[in-house]
């Protein structure tokens, strides 16, 4: 929500991988924004995380941080589904 997941991951990313984060919350999305919204890599989605996991046009990750309830107690299956062979 507010970065700080998002901020560790980044710090373990190399210049070409990328981070794909939602908050449904605006302000606390701002304070994201304001943080870390400068680095490149990482795409900011406003959106709440079951409708995210729902979505058919994601793709595959490599790895999947679900700091949510949604990903992480609900709709697991959905969000393992997403996830590339040989992911995290």
């Amino acid at each position: 929500g507010a970065g700080v997941g998002a901020t560790c991951l980044l710090d373990g990313l190399d210049a070409a991988s990328t981070l794909l984060t939602f908050e449904q919350d605006e302000p606390v999305l701002g304070i994201a924004r304001a943080h870390i919204g400068e680095d490149r890599r990482v795409t900011f989605v406003h959106d709440d995380a079951a409708r995210v996991l729902r979505r058919r046009d994601l793709g595959t990750f490599d790895l999947i941080f679900a700091d949510a309830v949604a990903g992480k107690y609900e709709l697991v299956e959905e969000t393992l589904a997403l996830l590339a062979p040989g992911g995290i």
